[in-house]
């Protein structure tokens, strides 16, 4: 028997869930099964959006932080290529970078956005050596953050080893600055139309990232083109999982502002433009913002400030792999509680923990079932995970005394957590003692391949000395 709460399917995924459920049975619960035909509609839709612009040139580079299996990367690259798209990566930290050194074939012109938090002098000058000595010319897009980072990387280019990295890349190098959105730069009440936590979180004053617009990133740009970066660019995130299309264009709106009053002030000529990413995905529905919005923002708000061959990027990762992802988990326990059907899986906070972090509900379905009695009778569920923590639910909430309606079930069906493509194995832990979930590809024919196997006890033993030495 499949089930599936009313009003949430769509075709593709009536089609796929017979599949779903056979692949279910026959292999080790949790998995991760990435359906390949989403992944390719969504590269499909921001193709066409990014082949319609005329004004702007738009590049598409897949941010690996929402979802780094390099068969995942590696998929989505193939299918930019198939498009005709010049593809790019958004790389969140070194480790990413040496993943696709290691992983991919790349060729020349391929781009990469490197944008991390734990940025070091040494790891740096790392990073810039391996974009040296890479077989084909990528050209590589360094994110500042920070004041600090910038601070950093000047001192980086006054020692004669900065100095000589930056000359022998030449323009293969561009440099990006972050910037916090100036809303209200020209007099107007500061508004950027996002809720206030989002708001505070990513461009208010105390927000970890971006440089403040005004004084302090004309001094920023000043110091770095006296020494040397001629291919300068600006960046912003607008904020997560955001599904307004009129609302990230008030963003792009504030950006722009932000970067015409520096290049008027600086007299610069901005190399690139990134405008992140961010695009969301309704959770409750499945949908994700349409891409031809943000080109459509995109143009008509950018044309006017790009006077050169200058591109604006984009940095989609949550809103191509999300609704790919589907958490296959068998049901091992269940008893009744306070009139509702509470059932245990063997998935839980340690394999996902989104509904734990974020209090964020995902779709679940029944896609398999040992009793094929159809009674139609739908009960109030809660579908509890498999760590200790007592509030490990990965369905339903006991906080508001909600639950989600699903028909009775038994020890052995098989459910499946939808929309978990992105920020689901990624972050993933052994709390509990859990190993971590594998992860399936399952093709358009309906071949399924195994992309990273699941890890049982041993992982918690990974890089443990038998006999510790001392430091």
């Amino acid at each position: 028997m499949i089930s599936l709460p009313s009003g949430v399917m769509c075709e593709r995924l009536a089609d796929e869930m017979p599949s779903l459920g056979r692949l279910a049975a026959r292999v080790a619960t949790p998995v991760y099964a990435y359906r390949t035909s989403v992944i390719a509609e969504q590269v499909r839709r921001f193709a066409s959006a990014i082949g319609s612009a005329r004004g702007v040139s738009v590049h598409l580079h897949y941010a690996l932080l929402a979802n780094d299996n390099p068969h995942i990367i590696r998929e989505i690259v193939r299918l930019l290529e198939r498009h005709g798209l010049a593809p790019g990566l958004v790389c969140a930290s070194a480790s990413h970078i040496d993943l696709v050194r290691q992983s991919l074939e790349l060729s020349d012109g391929f781009s990469l956005v490197y944008a991390g938090a734990g940025m070091t002098c040494d790891a740096l000058h790392s990073v810039l050596d391996t974009i040296r000595h890479w077989p084909r010319r990528v050209i590589f897009r360094l994110i500042l953050g920070t004041e600090g980072q910038a601070s950093m990387f000047g001192e980086y280019l006054t020692g004669e080893q900065g100095r000589e990295m930056v000359h022998a890349l030449g323009d293969r190098l561009e440099v990006g600055v972050r910037v916090k959105l100036a809303f209200g730069m020209t007099g107007g009440a500061p508004s950027s139309g996002l809720p206030d936590e989002l708001h505070n979180l990513y461009h208010g004053p105390r927000s970890r990232f971006g440089i403040a617009a005004g004084s302090t990133l004309r001094s920023v740009v000043r110091a770095l083109r006296a020494k040397g970066i001629e291919r300068l660019g600006f960046h912003m995130y607008p904020g997560t999982n955001l599904s307004s299309a009129a609302l990230l264009a008030n963003c792009y709106e504030q950006f722009a502002e932000t970067v015409s009053y520096v290049v008027n002030a600086e007299r610069v000529t901005p190399a690139f433009l990134d405008i992140g990413g961010g695009f969301g995905i309704n959770y409750s529905d499945g949908s994700v913002v349409n891409p031809s919005d943000i080109v459509a923002s995109v143009e008509q708000i950018f044309e006017p400030l790009l006077t050169t061959n200058a591109s604006v990027l984009i940095e989609p990762g949550r809103s191509i792999v999300a609704s790919a992802g589907v958490l296959l988990t068998r049901v091992v326990d269940r008893h009744f509680g306070g009139g509702a059907q509470h059932v245990t899986v063997d998935a839980g906070v340690s394999h996902f923990c989104r509904t734990y972090v974020y209090r964020q509900a995902h779709r679940i379905l029944v896609l398999g079932r040992g009793d094929e009695n159809e009674s139609g009778e739908m009960l109030e569920t809660f579908v509890c995970g498999s760590t200790m923590a007592s509030g490990d639910f990965l369905a339903g909430d006991p906080t508001t005394g909600k639950g989600v309606m699903l028909p009775p079930l038994q020890p052995g069906d098989i459910l499946g957590i939808l929309d978990a493509g992105a920020y689901g194995f990624g972050m993933s832990s052994s709390f509990s003692g859990q190993g971590q979930a594998g992860e399936i590809l399952l093709s358009e024919t309906g071949s399924a391949t195994v992309i990273r196997q699941s890890a049982g006890a041993s992982y918690l033993r990974r890089g443990i000395p038998e006999w510790p030495e001392s430091v």
